[in-house]
């Protein structure tokens, strides 16, 4: 029963436009992957396969596309939020460059960025109510912080990933 699901899903996504794929992820777990006609795609693990026993076809087809068209607008509602600006100290630490994709690298950048973005809102309403030369060792230890928190965030990402 499994395979003939499988098997008309695919072609029944196909007559709609998707193409699917299917592999093995990093890990070597199955995973398949539905992408609409504008090339987004969105990646399933194996686990979706193992919810099929005792649901019928009609109901599954009914359920994966439901399932598809979330993960689409979710995705969708991700691009809209990664469209924005960045802060200060995203933009500092490189908050998108992470190749490995390691959650603990994107953790220590978030964190080292928002403490970033902390230190700079501060100079910068200070400087607003006191004027930009209220203090050259003001200026100074700003310029400072900044620098070693990046300095910081460097060292992290490399502790993390060596």
């Amino acid at each position: 029963m499994k395979e003939k699901i499988s098997e008309k899903l695919w072609l029944d996504l196909a007559s709609e436009g998707y193409e699917m794929t299917h592999g093995l992820d990093k890990s070597w777990n199955p995973i398949f992957k539905v992408t609409d006609k504008n090339g987004k795609s969105v990646t399933f693990t194996e686990s979706i396969w193992r919810n099929l026993i005792g649901e019928t076809p009609e109901n599954y087809f009914k359920r994966i596309k439901k399932e598809i068209s979330e993960a689409f607008e979710d995705k969708n509602r991700l691009k809209i939020q990664e469209e924005r600006e960045k802060t200060f100290g995203e933009k500092l630490v490189g908050l998108d460059f992470n190749p490995s994709g390691n959650s603990q690298v994107a953790r220590a950048k978030q964190l080292c960025a928002e403490l970033a973005d902390l230190v700079n809102d501060n100079y910068i309403d200070v400087v607003d109510r006191k004027g930009s030369d209220y203090s050259s060792i003001r200026q100074r230890l700003y310029q400072h912080s900044i620098g070693e928190i990046l300095n910081a965030q460097m060292n992290v990402v490399k502790m993390l990933t060596f």
